[in-house]
C-alpha cells in the first residue's frame, strides 16, 4: 500500500512493531482508550479491503441504518480510512 504524503500530513503516521502504519494523534498518550482508538491503523480509501471494510460496517454492524457520518464514525473507532468521505459515499 503507498500512501501520498497529502494522505498522511495531519496524521502524525508511525510504524508499529508489526509494520502496520498507524495514526498518532492527539489522543495516543490517553492509555484508558483502546489501543484501536488511540492509534488506528492507516488504510487507503480506494483500496478493496477499505471498500469491503465499509461495506461490511454499513450491513452488519450498523444494519443498512446509518447515513454517512454515522457510517464514518464506525469506521474509525477501528481503523483510519484516508479520504473517508469520499470513501464511505
Amino acid at each position: 500500500m503507498t500512501l501520498s504524503d497529502n494522505d498522511l500530513w495531519d496524521l502524525d503516521p508511525m510504524t508499529d512493531n508489526e509494520g502496520l502504519i498507524r495514526a498518532h494523534g492527539r489522543v495516543a498518550h490517553i492509555k484508558k482508550l483502546n489501543r484501536s482508538i488511540r492509534t488506528p491503523i492507516i488504510v487507503k480509501g480506494r483500496s478493496a479491503w477499505a471498500t469491503l471494510f465499509i461495506h461490511h460496517v454499513h450491513c452488519v454492524v450498523l444494519q443498512h441504518m446509518a447515513g454517512l457520518e454515522q457510517t464514518l464514525a464506525e469506521v474509525w473507532k477501528t481503523v483510519w480510512v484516508t479520504r473517508g468521505r469520499e470513501a464511505v459515499k
